[in-house]
């Protein structure tokens, strides 16, 4: 075939390709350059040498600098004047002192028109030895910089026939395919092109086609770029008469072949607060992006930019106060939009629901006191998955949409919706929105094969027939670029295409809700087919940041006993701290190296800073005594009054004169009495120097056996597990349980992301080398059991107290294996078709059978403390102390315990870890009791060294079926306490908050607005609660 389709986009693209030269009016070479290491904010004096193009520089700095002046000439109405360059990495330019823009792979060329006066002006050029993803540039080149002067009209009319051209290729309109082949064929071959030989030769570096041939095979020293190429006024005619018969053309074209639907389109730049560079970088990356999206705004009347994360504009705000004020000017003119709502774009799988909350209190905060607005819409477009729980977290923060891209990731099987309503646990629902470009996702480009492919992958249209569209390059930020502006004003006119055109996401989601009775309903978690290695990954960083969680719970708890105004300052501020580090590649573990050893050091200082404020609070909380020591439990429910602590054995003695039995153990003194304390209540106890209650420790003599009333645990020579539950008479596990399996890891792509469906095909059981028995004490039994596998060592203790079915597995590691996964496997005796896994104010249940795809998608699954596989009379349950990669597939339980990819973290996890994971039976009623073993587990009692303030519980909730969330000082004074139903009940509960006088109590949201006031009886609270809600109170 001599004329297909295929070969006339090409030798369209040829035509273009020649006028393309023709743009340039003047060129010239800013060749030497001021040069120092360091950058230009930098105060100490830096060394400055001189540097010319084709220079090197050293990588041995974190950035340079380069610095002139140059003299911008006053230009013509049509015409345009930019700075062409690449300083060899991603860069930052400066014009007299303010950052203007940027200059990075995409964005090579920067507009200076609104300085052209015909005077100098100070160009310093910040540049770091990276690329806009994090790419090392080994030996970064000073490869060009000049100033360009080109012809507006004809670089437009040259942009306007690439992208006919490709409309040309893309379309499914093959009538329209023919007319537009057409109509280029007869506008280009009206061009007489200036094709002496001389002329053409000049031509051939701003030619792309030519040069991208000739490249191939010439020197470069053979090819130089002009300086100027002159051409005939009747030349520049001809190209503007052949383009107003086009445009006249188009618009007939544009009437025959009328567009359905509308693109929304939004300026948009996914900055990754880290990923593959660390967050001092990704400052550098906010300053550089926020300064082009202004540049932008500036320059196009038309385009608008949006923006989340709170936490980004903090930085800003510190970094370059004048760009924030730029900011802050053009949020109030409604070109720059704020939007998420969000401290971070946070992962939405690992933190508690408390984290997610915190995200939106301080996100929200932030946006209202510095832009006076809240945000709507939740701005999530590359989360790797979304708790069920997150709706009603979302609608309490004043937010109603839901955007994502990221299922479109999904490996196997296609979301089935890009426009519905996303019910959540609750029965709260959000409107969610997806759309799937064929390019670059949410990177979108603006071109007519992303505009085609985007409306061609939405599935609502005829609910509404519209979709978003975000247009910059992302992830290392950058954002739009004035070539993506320009397509989109050129596409306005392009028939056959949805209409292309900018506007505020907002808006779109308003008319979404005008057909919201029309929309299918998503009711369910939003589960990723992809990237389920994150729930595992740099498990180090996950045990921090959920110790930090449970820390500042405690020092929020005891702070309410402070008066120092700066206590609440500081506890914000280490919130902060934890939630920048719950940003969805850091808390995920998909980051580099310099990213958690950042991580890691922030995080114990969260934990060691929330304790201080804990013991300073916990302090008020008793009245000295020496003699006296008061146990306080912190949890939602009653435990049992068992705890350790270093008080060498001496003798506990209750207010009625009861001593506390105290049993040695190998790492101290266990105490324990059979009564029960109940929650936010504390006990007094005597310290008496008699140790006449020590317990003696010899009350076994089996290796391999733990037993008290309720369970019989035996040990194999392998390690595994045999448990027979003697209460209900069965054997809890089919099979042996906790066989440790290690697993060759080896993704297709996303080595720290990713654990692939077929993992199981390469794994072996492990065999321990060393059992024995450690504890042999009335109220606690344990043996220790030992693994080596090269030069990897796994201590797990095996630990049963007297009264209780649940058998803690302590586990120790000194991890050296790479690309490596650890499961514990546990065949458990149930036959169930669904296990409930805990998503922190509740659970979701889930198949256990793969009678789907989308079954057979889920085998690696969120929880958080514990997850429960139940038969009518008996279940089990996993709990744990901080993993959250999950399995249940038939009767087999699984937990993943330690991962090791080497991307982009070669060493992730190597060396030791410490954790918990506990098996626990029941007779399968309810969850409840699961849950209160899970909180024995995480929330120890609190010791403090004198006597009870007061006798009254701190809080009185009348019903076990609530989980205190938070319990603190409120933001503008009271006392602010949350609670959630969990187990999916409603019916009525009264409240009490004792220790704390207060004259009325509010119904607030989670940003701690007051809702209304509620009716209260000699102090104490009743309200009306439904199945899985979340309730704010203040007390003032």
């Amino acid at each position: 075939m001599y004329d297909n389709d295929d070969k006339k986009y090409v030798k369209y693209n040829r035509m273009i390709s020649d006028i393309s030269p023709y743009v340039l009016i003047f060129r010239r070479e800013l060749k030497e350059w001021n040069f120092s290491y360091g950058s230009n904010s930098e105060k100490e004096n830096i060394a400055t040498s001189k540097i010319e193009i084709g220079g090197t520089w050293s990588t041995n700095h974190r950035s340079v600098t380069f610095k002139r002046k140059v003299k911008i000439p006053i230009i013509g109405s049509n015409e345009i004047i930019s700075l062409k360059a690449w300083f060899g990495g991603e860069s930052l330019v400066y014009v007299d002192g303010k950052p203007f823009g940027e200059i990075n792979e995409f964005h090579k060329e920067l507009d200076l028109s609104v300085f052209a006066d015909d005077n100098e002006h100070l160009i310093e050029v910040n540049t770091v030895p990276h690329g806009l993803l994090g790419q090392r540039i080994k030996n970064p080149v000073f490869e060009k910089a000049e100033l360009v002067i080109e012809n507006r009209v004809i670089k437009s009319i040259v942009r306007g026939f690439y992208q006919a051209n490709e409309l040309m290729e893309e379309t499914e309109d093959n009538f329209l395919k023919e007319m537009l082949s057409d109509l280029l064929d007869k506008t280009l071959r009206k061009i007489e092109v200036p094709r002496n030989s001389e002329n053409y030769f000049n031509t051939v570096c701003d030619n792309p086609e030519v040069f991208s041939e000739v490249s191939w095979i010439w020197k470069s020293e053979d090819i130089h770029s002009g300086k100027n190429y002159h051409c005939s006024v009747n030349f520049i005619k001809s190209i503007i008469d052949a383009n107003n018969v086009f445009k006249e053309q188009l618009t007939f074209l544009k009437e025959k072949f009328s567009s359905y639907g509308k693109i929304s389109m939004i300026g948009h730049a996914h900055i990754d607060y880290a990923w593959l560079w660390p967050i001092s970088e990704t400052k550098n990356k906010i300053v550089r992006t926020f300064s082009n999206a202004l540049r932008l705004i500036d320059k196009y009347d038309n385009f608008k930019y949006i923006q989340s994360s709170a936490k980004m504009y903090d930085d800003l705000k510190k970094i370059s106060p004048d760009l924030f004020e730029r900011v802050q000017k053009n949020v109030k003119d409604g070109k720059w939009l704020i939007t998420g709502g969000m401290w971070v774009e946070s992962d939405c799988n690992i933190p508690s629901p408390e984290s997610l909350i915190r995200q939106l209190f301080y996100g929200q905060g932030f946006f209202e006191k510095h832009f006076n607005k809240k945000c709507e819409i939740a701005w999530l477009p590359d989360v790797f998955g979304f708790s069920w729980i997150l709706p009603q977290i979302l609608i309490d923060a004043g937010i109603k949409y839901f955007f994502t891209t990221k299922l479109t990731w999904n490996e196997n099987n296609r979301f089935p919706y890009d426009l519905c309503i996303w019910r959540g646990l609750d029965g709260s629902e959000v409107i969610y929105h997806s759309f799937e470009n064929v390019g670059e996702g949410y990177n979108g480009k603006i071109n007519p094969e992303e505009i085609i492919g985007t409306w061609k992958n939405y599935r609502q249209k005829k609910i509404l027939p519209e979709t978003l569209f975000t247009f910059g390059y992302g992830d290392g930020g950058g954002g739009p670029t004035d070539e993506m502006v320009e397509n989109l004003i050129h596409m306005k006119d392009f028939p056959g295409i949805p209409e292309p055109l900018i506007d505020d996401p907002l808006k779109f989601f308003e008319r979404a809700e005008k057909v919201k009775d029309d929309l299918p309903v998503w009711d369910g978690e939003l589960y990723l087919e992809l990237h389920r290695g994150t729930l595992t990954t740099q498990s180090r960083t996950k045990k921090l940041h959920k110790k930090a969680e449970d820390e500042l719970y405690l020092a929020e708890l005891f702070s309410i006993f402070l008066d120092e105004n700066n206590i609440r300052r500081k506890l914000d501020d280490l919130w902060k701290t934890l939630l920048h580090n719950e940003f969805h590649d850091i808390l995920p573990g998909s980051s580099i190296k310099e990213v958690y050893e950042t991580a890691e050091k922030e995080l114990t200082e969260v934990i060691e800073r929330a304790n201080e404020i804990k013991n300073i609070g916990s302090s008020k909380f008793v009245r000295k005594n020496d003699k006296a020591i008061t146990v306080f439990n912190p949890g939602s429910y009653e435990r049992p009054l068992l705890f350790e602590a270093d008080l060498e054995g001496k003798t506990l003695v209750t207010a009625n004169g009861e001593r506390l039995k105290v049993q040695k153990t190998h790492n101290g003194w266990l105490y324990y009495k059979e009564v029960m304390i109940p929650p936010f209540s504390s006990m007094k106890l005597l310290v008496s120097e008699d140790t006449g209650a020590r317990m003696n420790e010899d009350a076994s003599t089996d290796d391999r056996f733990l037993e008290n009333s309720l369970v019989r645990v035996s040990v194999n020579e392998d390690g595994t597990i045999e448990m027979y539950d003697k209460e209900l008479e069965r054997e809890v596990f089919e099979n042996p349980g906790n066989k440790l399996f290690l697993y060759d890891d080896v993704p297709a792509k996303w080595d720290a992301w990713d654990i692939d469906i077929d993992y199981e095909k390469s794994g072996h059981q492990l065999k321990a080398q060393e059992i024995r028995k450690v504890e042999t004490g009335e109220k606690r039994q344990s043996i220790k059991v030992n693994y080596k596998i090269d030069k990897t060592e796994i201590i797990q203790e095996y630990i049963l107290y007297c009264n209780s079915k649940r058998l803690d597995i302590k586990t120790n590691i000194d991890w050296h294996h790479r690309k490596t996964l650890l499961r514990a496997i546990f065949p458990v005796n149930v036959l169930a078709r669904k296990a409930k896994y805990d998503i922190g104010t509740g659970y979701i249940e889930r198949p256990t059978h793969k009678n789907t795809v989308f079954d057979k998608a889920r085998f690696e699954t969120s929880a958080h403390r514990w997850m429960d596989f139940s038969e009518t009379g008996f279940g089990v349950s996993l709990l744990n102390d901080g993993k959250y990669g999950h399995s249940c597939s038939g009767n087999i339980m699984g937990i993943s315990l330690l991962r090791s990819p080497v991307f982009p973290h070669f060493f992730a996890d190597e060396g030791r870890h410490s954790f918990t994971y506990s098996i626990y039976s029941h007779n399968g009623k309810s969850v409840l009791n699961t849950m209160k073993q899970a909180e024995q587990l995480n929330k120890a009692l609190i010791i403090v060294k004198g006597i009870p303030s007061s006798d009254e519980n701190l809080v009185e909730i009348s019903k076990e079926n609530f989980r205190v969330l938070a319990l603190k000082n409120g933001e503008k004074g009271g006392v602010v306490l949350r609670i959630a139903e969990t187990l999916g009940a409603r019916g009525r509960v009264s409240i009490k908050l004792n220790t704390y006088e207060y004259g009325k109590v509010w119904m607030t949201d989670i940003l701690e607005e007051k809702k209304k006031v509620l009716t209260t009886k000699n102090g104490r609270l009743e309200i009306y609660y439904e199945p899985f809600k979340i309730y704010t109170f203040l007390f003032e």
